[in-house]
């Protein structure tokens, strides 16, 4: 049993102020007294630290200040010594040497060399069996801008763990939102309203775990959002023989006399009255923008163009759609923000785009189908995004590439 994090008011926690209920208030209703957690806690101590072979750790500095040990450290150190004697109670507390922690942290210390900077990027070259023969259209992205990505986990099959209790970002709130979406859109006529909207968007966050003083704090803005996606949505039924949302497809090429799969899922495809497509995608952020896209570096919807056109897509249920051009794509931002409009669009002429897209994904293909390419971490740091990469910590970045750290080891 290892009991880390033994310091006050770490474990155990102080008990918290209630402007709600004062003391008074909670023993007339009958309420146990704050205090009574930390009984709870040293119920909680005394029957983890009773086990045969217990570790406890505790900090000697929190925050960039001095800590305390925490309550039960010090009494069992002194009933130790009462019972024991001062040195022998040291004695018995102290690790075993093979597994004293101090000692390991030591020895990670000495004799470290020098880091040359010039020499520890990572290179690594895979052999050619263990290359990916499939990636959807946001992957070969990635394979742009940061091919370690791709290396790591397509090809080592790395995948980073969530953080515990971390709050809720960008990408479990928007995959909510997405979901809000595609069931609003594929809802009966009768529960297609602006207000069926708004309550699909907050069953989702509370779905994903946004919390719910946000959602609360967040429902108006949430309500204009909805109400305008809404508008925005009518306006364009008009015009359409058919709309699918979520629609998965794939095409394969032969690149190198070998297949290569391109996989993708388009958020919203739209059929007009001449056959041809228009192709959406939702962002919750802001959309790409054509600079970017003939720049070979945002070319998720010009592949997704592709795949419509000379590939396969199926709807929900199985049914293939019939091959044909798309005549445009764009994005849909969807933001929730008291703004003049939190719904903002773009749209793209789709044909170069689409084949300058295909001509890009073989040369790319080929590219890394050579035998000394080398899958570099983010080759092109003005393409760096603002975030952290998540394998950015394994590629040892702060070590090579000279970047600052934000304080998270």
């Amino acid at each position: 049993i290892i009991l880390a994090g033994l310091n006050e008011p770490v474990w155990p926690n102080y008990p918290q102020a209630d402007a709600f209920l004062p003391r008074r208030f909670r023993k007339e209703l009958g309420l146990p007294a704050p205090e009574a957690r930390l009984g709870l806690a040293a119920h909680d101590f005394a029957q983890l630290a009773c086990a045969p072979d217990v570790t406890m750790l505790y900090s000697g500095r929190r925050d960039d200040a001095p800590a305390v040990a925490s309550r039960w450290i010090l009494r069992l150190k002194t009933l130790s010594e009462g019972a024991l004697g001062q040195q022998e109670a040291v004695e018995a507390l102290a690790p075993q040497p093979a597994r004293d922690l101090k000692l390991w942290a030591k020895a990670l210390t000495r004799d470290r060399q020098t880091i040359d900077a010039g020499k520890s990027e990572p290179k690594p070259t895979p052999p050619l069996s263990a290359r990916p023969k499939q990636l959807s259209v946001t992957r070969i992205d990635t394979l742009q801008r940061d091919p370690y990505a791709i290396y790591a986990g397509n090809i080592l099959k790395l995948k980073k763990l969530d953080a515990l209790n971390a709050e809720l970002d960008a990408r479990p709130r928007g995959t909510a939102i997405h979901k809000a979406l595609e069931d609003f859109d594929t809802a009966p006529t009768s529960e297609q309203t602006a207000h069926a909207l708004h309550a699909r968007i907050l069953h989702e966050l509370r779905a994903a775990g946004e919390p719910e003083h946000l959602i609360l704090a967040n429902r108006a803005a949430y309500a204009k959002t909805a109400q305008e996606y809404f508008a925005w949505w009518t306006e364009r039924q008009q015009d359409l023989k058919n709309a699918w949302p979520e629609i998965r497809g794939a095409i394969t090429f032969t690149v190198e006399g070998e297949p290569f799969k391109l996989s993708g899922t388009a958020d919203r495809i739209e059929q007009h009255g001449d056959g041809t497509y228009s192709i959406i995608d939702f962002k919750t952020g802001k959309g790409k923008t054509r600079k970017q896209i003939e720049a070979g570096f945002e070319q998720q919807l010009p592949f997704l163009s592709l795949i419509a056109r000379d590939g396969e897509m199926q709807d929900a249920n199985g049914t293939i759609i019939p091959q044909a051009p798309s005549r445009a794509f764009g994005y849909v931002s969807v933001r929730f923000r008291f703004e003049a409009s939190p719904i903002t669009k773009s749209a793209e002429d789709a044909d170069d785009l689409t084949d300058n897209a295909k001509e890009m994904l073989v040369k790319l293909i080929t590219e890394y189908r050579a035998p000394d390419v080398i899958y570099r971490s983010v080759p092109r740091i003005k393409l760096k995004s603002q975030y952290a990469g998540d394998y950015d910590h394994l590629a040892r970045r702060l070590e090579w590439a000279g970047e600052a750290s934000d304080g998270d080891d």
